[in-house]
């Protein structure tokens, strides 16, 4: 099999591209069949929504664990489209309104977030880092996009990061936002941050329990930025509505960020690709050292740190970012390659 093989998807013209069938679209939410998992042989369907003009360049916006694409702002995605990019978000596998992974193994987040070294005995995720990058360049072949600006947050900057790894003559730009490079470098959070963020759950399924358990979780992401909480309570509302919380995909997606091999090696070989990196100075959960070495290993890296950025876009400074976002993709247009 061929590197190119590997990287695509078998398509069963008999796949219907379908929700979840507890899910529940909103009018934006498109679906596409992106082909079979190699190593899961599941039938993957993407959900995603656009904006902007189809004929523009496109930027890829890649979420991170247990997000669904809204987790980008609407005035984020409008910005992007001033600047002249046509944006694609998307909810990644086994959550939001993409494929659930029903019935295939995962485990406790205890077990998951145990070093590497506690693994013992542990099976094989069933899939990994490297296949949610799979996703998305096979998401952008069925929306028939040659290349793109990529451009992921957390876990989706991880996926960005094997995005242009794979296949970097696709790749425009790539913009890695709160992430890490994998590996024994990873600098993790302090414990309490890390106990609040992957073992707090809402007392219940009510939507009241929720949102106080997800407003929690966003005050503590938010760094030294006030919330719109009006904003945030009416976006979990339309979120919870569209798809409840997956928990088994969410552990799974976790488990696949703790067992991903470093990109480290990989990183210090890219070349060309105009790369920005952005981090924020409070961020708890992704400690923005993180985002330094990131800028070590990727050359002619661009590192932006943000003071009082937590884990989170604060509507602050989304003209600040989209203006480096903007430098970039001129940068890109200066110096175009093969």
């Amino acid at each position: 099999m061929t590197v190119q093989d590997e990287i695509t998807y078998f398509k069963d013209p008999q796949v219907v591209p379908m929700p979840p069938p507890d899910g529940n679209p909103t009018p934006d939410d498109k679906f596409v069949y992106i082909g079979r998992c190699h190593r899961t042989k599941r039938d993957i369907t993407i959900c995603y929504q656009t904006f902007g003009n189809p004929q523009d360049p496109c930027i890829l916006l890649i979420c991170g664990l247990s997000s669904t694409c809204f987790n980008f702002p609407f005035e984020f995605c409008t910005r992007l489209v001033d600047i002249g990019l046509y944006v694609v978000r998307f909810d990644n596998r086994d959550y939001g309104l993409s494929t659930h992974m029903d019935g295939l193994p995962t485990l406790s987040e205890a077990r998951i977030i145990a070093p590497a070294w506690m693994s013992f005995g542990e099976k094989e995720p069933p899939y990994r880092i490297e296949e949610m990058a799979l996703d998305a360049l096979n998401l952008l072949s069925a929306l028939g996009i040659p290349k793109a600006h990529i451009l992921g947050t957390s876990m989706g900057g991880m996926i960005a990061q094997r995005v242009a790894i794979y296949q970097p003559e696709r790749v425009l730009s790539l913009t890695i936002v709160f992430s890490h490079c994998g590996g024994p470098h990873v600098e993790h959070p302090s414990p309490l941050n890390g106990l609040l963020l992957l073992f707090g759950k809402p007392k219940s399924e009510s939507i009241e329990d929720v949102i106080d358990f997800k407003m929690k979780t966003l005050r503590l992401n938010s760094g030294d930025f006030p919330l719109d909480e009006n904003q945030c309570v009416q976006l979990i509302r339309v979120v919870n509505e569209r798809m409840l919380d997956y928990q088994e995909g969410a552990n799974r997606q976790l488990w696949a960020i703790r067992r991903s091999s470093s990109r480290d090696t990989a990183l210090k070989e890219l070349c060309g690709i105009p790369t920005l990196i952005i981090h924020g100075l409070k961020d708890g959960l992704v400690p923005y050292k993180n985002g330094i070495h990131l800028g070590e290993l990727i050359k002619g890296s661009k590192v932006v740190l943000f003071p009082g950025m937590g884990h989170s876009l604060p509507r602050e400074i989304l003209p600040a970012i989209v203006e480096e976002l903007q430098l970039l993709k001129q940068r890109a247009e200066i110096a175009p390659r093969a």
